[in-house]
């Protein structure tokens, strides 16, 4: 079997990955389509896609986002930054 090419990924992408690091989704734009939410992106880093979000799934989604652990997560996610960005420059000085 032919192993699959490998993309060119953008670095502004939003990437959501699996606990290996893989990249199920690569979300490259956002916009509105009609009554619905479209993101545009790429597919397991290969494939282009189109997702759309309706109304009623966008409030479902805030109300998940609009929980404690995603707000601490947001709260706190310029200190995990930094931690690792620093240990990124400590790794490359090894």
């Amino acid at each position: 079997m032919l192993p699959l090419p490998t993309a060119k990924t953008n670095p502004k992408a939003v990437r959501i990955l699996t606990d290996q690091g893989k990249s199920i989704i690569d979300i490259e734009k956002v916009h509105r389509a009609g009554d619905k939410l479209c993101m545009q992106g790429r597919l397991m880093g290969q494939f282009p896609t189109s997702v759309y979000l309706g109304v009623g799934d966008f409030y479902r989604i805030l109300a998940m986002v609009l929980r404690p652990a995603p707000l601490s997560f947001f709260l706190l996610s310029p200190f995990y930054w930094v931690r690792g960005r620093l240990k990124g420059s400590k790794e490359s000085r090894k």
